[in-house]
């Protein structure tokens, strides 16, 4: 059945010079050399071999394409400052630039490496042991410290990102990224994290004056949480390259092809999320996204474990965790008809967890919880089945 969701045609390719010039015959290509992988109306992601790659190219590489999208340069750059940084780990990006369909669609694309033999850790991750998982989690941590030695103001980042919205007429923005724009101060972007917060919409409100960001929740066991303009100065101070979406789907593994056999970490991917952030504000948005970006708290779990020593900003890192945990938890306390938010508040339910006291750990097993299992694929899409039924949906 015909769909307007976005493929690859003839002209597409024929704007990609590297494709252009790598494959033979484009119509033939298409039916038998690309792979899409996913797409809907604006937005195209497939894999296609070239017959002639240039020196020094791989044979097989990733394309994504999308109609439009002012954030595409950016990440395609802040991939590439990655990319540099771990060479082993993050998919080089190969070329950027605009192509049309054969409609005169215009469409931005890029092309980076292609990794083969590998899947997804969120395909193996309950299927391993512990010991297995503790590993895999330690190597994601050590990328993350790598990571984060990027300094935005260090020549290396301006020369590869001097081109994005993050220097704009020779200025440097302090915080932000694509999906949470670009600030010059913290209290700025903690009030893009706020939004349009008022009691009735959201049960919270934010006051921000020249000396301090107050959060005031209408809940009553969520406190008032202030941060000074020294707070706000030491957060800056911590400001680091975040991938901020490190989360089982994002990861590929492959096994070692030594003795070992072992899984290893393959590739890091999609960095549209990623940004310049004080890792309390990654650590913070782990636990906001429990239950929805990832379904797995043993990893969760062992993430936030293994990353305490980067929580970085002393009290004034505490302080931001507890902002973003009132902001949460107030906005979520409001009645909704949203599949996802109660998805993911059945979700923690069946998880049997609870915030703990200490912000640092997020989200903890209950005390009473037992033995809660694993749940599968299966029974995380029957829960949304559920859910749908209740509302009517379906």
């Amino acid at each position: 059945m015909a769909t307007n969701n976005l493929n690859p045609d003839d002209s597409i390719l024929s704007g990609i010079p590297m494709i252009k010039n790598s494959i033979t015959n484009l119509e033939t290509a298409i039916k038998e050399k690309c792979n899409v992988i996913s797409n809907n109306f604006t937005t195209c992601t497939f894999s296609i071999h070239l017959d002639t790659p240039t020196a020094g190219s791989p044979e097989n590489v990733l394309v994504r394409l999308e109609s439009s999208s002012e954030h595409f340069t950016t990440v395609a750059a802040l991939q590439k400052l990655a990319s540099v940084q771990l060479p082993e780990l993050v998919p080089q990006v190969l070329d950027v630039g605009i192509t049309y369909t054969a409609q005169g669609q215009r469409l931005e694309y890029s092309v980076t490496e292609f990794i083969s033999d590998a899947v997804t850790l969120e395909q193996e991750w309950d299927k391993l042991d512990g010991s297995q998982q503790e590993d895999l989690m330690s190597s994601i941590i050590t990328t993350m410290s790598k990571l984060q030695s990027l300094a935005l103001d260090s020549e290396h980042s301006r020369e590869i990102l001097q081109e994005t919205r993050l220097y704009r007429d020779g200025k440097m923005a302090l915080i932000g990224g694509p999906e949470l724009g670009y600030h010059s101060d913290m209290a700025g972007f903690l009030a893009k994290l706020a939004g349009d917060a008022t009691p009735a919409k959201t049960n919270f409100s934010v006051t921000k004056t020249p000396d301090s960001f107050i959060v005031d929740s209408e809940l009553e066991h969520v406190e008032r949480v202030e941060l000074t303009s020294s707070d706000l100065a030491e957060l800056a101070k911590q400001v680091v390259f975040c991938h901020d979406d490190l989360e089982p789907r994002n990861i590929l593994i492959k096994r070692d092809t030594g003795n070992t056999g072992k899984w290893k970490i393959a590739a890091i991917i999609d960095w549209e999320m990623a940004g310049f952030f004080p890792f309390a504000y990654e650590s913070g948005h782990k636990d906001a996204v429990l239950g929805s970006s990832n379904l797995h708290f043993s990893y969760y779990k062992l993430f936030k474990e293994q990353s305490q020593h980067l929580l970085s900003g002393g009290e004034s890192a505490i302080k931001l965790l507890e902002a973003l945990r009132a902001i949460d938890v107030s906005k979520k306390s409001c009645p909704t008809k949203n599949v996802g938010r109660r998805f993911q508040a059945r979700w923690l339910g069946r998880e049997k967890v609870e915030l703990s006291s200490d912000v640092r750990l997020g989200w903890v097993r209950k005390v009473d919880a037992g033995d809660v299992g694993v749940y599968t694929k299966q029974d995380n899409n029957d829960l949304e089945m559920e859910i749908l039924k209740e509302l009517g949906y379906v």
